[in-house]
């Protein structure tokens, strides 16, 4: 749990506190957004000119790539299980499919031994 005041916090401490995993996801939200303000403010100091206080807020925290990491790993993840399942239906079919065709055979061999003489008989009487 980080504490209400984030502006008494060292930064060493706020970088202590974002690499905790157990923290609550609304704890390292405000660790974000202090860090991110404390680098603006610094940076805004330092620097003439509007563009350097943009490229400060752009850049990523800890929280921000983890949060990426995590995210990318999960679709990597759900795309690699996707695959997973579609080449278990693919080897379903290819194992299915020979069967398949063989009773298709048998039943039209069947058809033809059956009713292939009798419709020879009927057009032979006409």
């Amino acid at each position: 749990m980080a504490p209400d005041d984030l502006t008494r916090v060292s930064d060493e401490e706020l970088y202590a506190l974002e690499r905790q995993r157990a923290i609550d996801s609304d704890s390292l939200t405000r660790i974000d957004a202090e860090l991110r303000r404390r680098r603006e403010s610094r940076r805004g100091i330092l620097a003439d000119s509007a563009a350097a206080v943009d490229a400060a807020r752009s850049q990523p925290t800890l929280g921000d790539l983890e949060r990426l990491a995590a995210t990318l790993e999960r679709s990597f993840e759900a795309r690699i299980a996707e695959v997973d399942a579609r080449v278990a239906r693919l080897r379903t079919w290819i194992v299915v499919a020979p069967f398949v065709w063989m009773l298709a055979g048998i039943a039209l061999w069947y058809l033809l031994s059956v009713w292939g003489p009798s419709a020879g008989h009927v057009l032979a009487m006409r």
